[in-house]
């Protein structure tokens, strides 16, 4: 009798008892409360509040995260969202992750990969996820043990309506990289009849007692149209929507708000366009911009070179230029009319707000030329040395001839 009680005892112990808990176990995972649990601790990860509609193994190291929302924290305790019924930051339908382990130098180091069917995004989603993803890439001993790569399989919607925002083909890998955790992320934007091809890459940098994040943006050689890129750089819209943008933008935040540093070339400037009704200006152009800084939306420095042939300026316009600039007009006899035609206009320019230099850089005429017509130079340096002048005082005479 002894020895089938305890038989019976460790059946239950060591048989009956572990099953029941694997069932108990595998029954909480389908339950809401687990999805609370998952969504806790991711949301303790990233520092904002996030909700799961259901988490589902589908088997060993692979989930199915779905109906996941991301909302801006609005309590100290981010892992319990309140604003439940107001519109999320982020909302992604589907999210299929997968872990896998690797060895790199001597290290186990953890792969998560992510594919996620598509994600919506607020308009005024930039600033929140750029803090997030500061505090995410703090995380430095996280990331010397994780990996992940995200691939979204249909498409990143920033926005509703006519003005959204769609990105296509979007991929990012966050890891360790030589100097801490890093991110990199490329993606394409139907952009006319070509796709415009992002390359973006995410570093923190130390500076003094804190830590900056920096956004190299990298743009392809077919470049963006202006009227894309403004909507992350408002004052970009100066040079018109119809232009288009190639090269690279630096992009960090600062106590004025969003600094920008631009390395890259505008073509295609409508000069009409820029100026409005009743343009002073017109023709095509070409603003080539080297280490040109913006703060919060105010031109800081920077030096660069412009070019535009085969247009008409108006006679007051050129006056204006002239006298700002310290410019000469004296030359050939301006033809009659207004507005006049010219060949070529063309300078160099050096800025340090509020000082400005420019040079004439006209093909064909020497140094020193800035407008040309079929019969030569009709706006050039003077014959005595020029210092630098005021660009407050030229942007304040440019800006009475554009028209809204």
């Amino acid at each position: 009798m002894q020895k089938r009680t305890l038989l019976m005892l460790l059946f239950v112990l060591f048989g009956f008892l572990p099953v029941l808990a694997l069932l108990a176990w595998g029954e909480y995972r389908r339950t809401a409360w687990y999805a609370l649990d998952k969504a806790a601790a991711f949301a303790t990860f990233i520092e904002m509040p996030v909700v799961f509609e259901g988490v589902e193994h589908l088997r060993p190291h692979k989930t199915a995260y779905r109906g996941t929302q991301i909302f801006l924290p609005n309590t100290t305790s981010v892992s319990t969202p309140e604003k439940v019924g107001e519109r999320p930051l982020a909302e992604i339908p589907e999210t299929i992750a997968r872990n896998t382990t690797i060895e790199r130098n001597g290290e186990t180091i953890r792969q998560m990969n992510w594919a996620v069917g598509e994600i919506q995004l607020a308009p005024e989603c930039l600033e929140p996820l750029w803090l997030m993803h500061q505090r995410i890439l703090n995380r430095v001993q996280f990331w010397k043990q994780n990996e992940l790569y995200l691939v979204v399989e249909g498409s990143v919607r920033v926005g509703e309506g006519g003005t959204a925002l769609d990105i296509q083909k979007a991929q990012m890998r966050i890891f360790d990289g030589a100097f801490g955790p890093e991110t990199n992320i490329s993606f394409e934007i139907p952009d006319g009849d070509v796709r415009a091809k992002i390359n973006l890459t995410l570093v923190r940098e130390q500076k003094q007692h804190s830590s900056v994040l920096i956004a190299e943006i990298d743009v392809s050689s077919d470049g963006i149209s202006t009227e894309r890129l403004a909507s992350l750089f408002p004052i970009i819209r100066s040079v018109g929507q119809h232009s288009r943008y190639h090269g690279k933008i630096s992009v960090q935040q600062s106590f004025s708000g969003w600094s920008c540093i631009f390395n890259g070339k505008f073509s295609n400037i409508d000069l009409a366009q820029v100026f409005g009704s009743n343009a002073p200006l017109s023709g095509v152009g070409e603003l080539e911009l080297k280490n040109t800084r913006f703060d919060g939306g105010r031109l800081i420095w920077g030096e660069g070179s412009f070019r535009a042939h085969n247009g008409t300026i108006r006679r007051a316009f050129l006056s204006s230029f002239a006298q700002a600039t310290q410019l000469s007009t004296q030359g050939i006899p301006l033809p009659m009319g207004d507005p006049l035609s010219f060949v070529e206009m063309g300078f160099d320019f050096r800025l340090r707000m509020p000082e400005m230099q420019i040079s004439g850089a006209c093909s064909g005429h020497g140094a020193g030329v800035f407008v040309t017509n079929s019969l030569g130079p009709i706006l050039r340096e003077p014959t005595h040395s020029r210092p630098p002048f005021s660009a407050i005082v030229l942007f304040d005479a440019l800006g009475r001839f554009v028209k809204e």
